[in-house]
């Protein structure tokens, strides 16, 4: 649907036009950063020998059953791996543990 607004433009219109063009051109620098995180790069090869030792470590000790949990973007990539939960594309290059304080 069409609708003739006039020869003038109203403000809020073109403020909204301009605010689409800067979220357009951000979704377009996002997508380009997505494309380069969806790469594996030596990042991922050099932590995940490690990891896999931090976690025997925490097993062997029990302190999974202590209420100790990964949090933030690198639960997903386990996830991915082992759980089969879709793909999230963004992840850091630090381990977040989150350790329960009994009440």
């Amino acid at each position: 649907m069409d609708e003739y607004i006039g020869k003038k433009i109203p403000e809020d219109l073109i403020a909204n036009l301009e605010k689409r063009k800067r979220l357009e051109e951000e979704l377009k620098k996002i997508k380009e950063a997505m494309k380069m995180l969806k790469t594996k790069g030596s990042h991922e090869v050099e932590f995940i020998a490690p990891l896999r030792k931090f976690f025997t470590e925490l097993t062997k000790r029990g302190l999974w059953e202590e209420e100790l949990e990964i949090v933030g973007s690198w639960c997903f990539i386990l996830y991915q791996r082992y759980l089969d939960v879709p793909y999230y594309p963004l992840s850091t290059r630090d381990l977040d543990i989150l350790i329960s304080f009994p009440s």
